[in-house]
């Protein structure tokens, strides 16, 4: 990817890092999410939103027990209407 600058500077690659694009061979999570959540309300497309974006990035950025943890504890608020966390 040909690294432009914006406005403020940065690069493009900061708006479209590796581990964002990489799980389907350069769709952009963002694109995905964009399909999957449209018409839902905005708690519940925010909430799916992450679960996906933390399950198609996990092992990319960090651990990948640690992205599918956070998407299911997004999971868990979708259903429940709790975090798992919560005391």
């Amino acid at each position: 990817m040909e690294q432009q600058n914006d406005i403020l500077g940065k690069s493009a690659s900061a708006y479209s890092p590796d581990y964002y694009t990489q799980p389907y061979r350069g769709v952009e999570t963002i694109e995905i999410l964009e399909g999957v959540i449209d018409g839902l309300d905005s708690k519940s497309g925010y909430l799916l939103g992450n679960i996906i974006k933390y399950t198609l990035r996990a092992g990319l950025k960090g651990p990948a027990a640690a992205d599918i943890a956070k998407a299911n504890n997004y999971a868990f608020r979708l259903v429940t209407g709790k975090w798992r966390n919560a005391q």
